[in-house]
């Protein structure tokens, strides 16, 4: 795991770090860790894509996850099995006009803070791209010498 500290940033009555992780790919959470605070991760390996990724995507999904945060502490999310091993997929979210402003909020507060530290990590990444093909070829050459 290769991931860095944002920050520490409030999300409703608890602060969750936001990481970015540049061996992973889209974005996850974890509101019970055993140790520490809770906290989100963006991936920072845009694949074969490299030079498609653009803030929007990484924009986009890290809303998502806050949202998802802001809604599982709400009580919001819900599942239509007990089955614990199942797809993400499955959860439900529900609830009443005031309870999605308040998810609202709390996500908008989040984004509010964590942007202008994440669009910077952002901006170095894009500045040097993953050269997949290279490392690729590189790490054939290596073991075709082992041969």
């Amino acid at each position: 795991m290769n991931r860095t500290l944002v920050g520490n940033y409030v999300l409703g009555a608890e602060r969750v770090e936001l990481f970015v992780d540049y061996e992973q790919q889209g974005a996850n959470l974890c509101l019970c860790p055993e140790k520490g605070t809770a906290w989100i991760s963006i991936g920072f390996d845009f694949g074969d894509v490299d030079e498609l990724v653009d803030w929007q995507h990484i924009y986009a999904s890290l809303m998502h996850e806050v949202f998802e945060a802001a809604a599982m502490r709400m009580g919001l999310r819900l599942s239509d099995t007990q089955q614990v091993s199942m797809s993400t997929s499955r959860f439900i979210f529900l609830m009443t006009h005031e309870q999605f402003e308040e998810c609202v909020t709390r996500t908008s507060y989040y984004m509010a803070e964590c942007e202008p530290a994440l669009k910077r990590l952002f901006i170095q990444r894009k500045k040097k791209p993953v050269k997949r093909k290279a490392v690729i070829e590189a790490l054939k050459i290596k073991t075709d010498r082992k041969r």
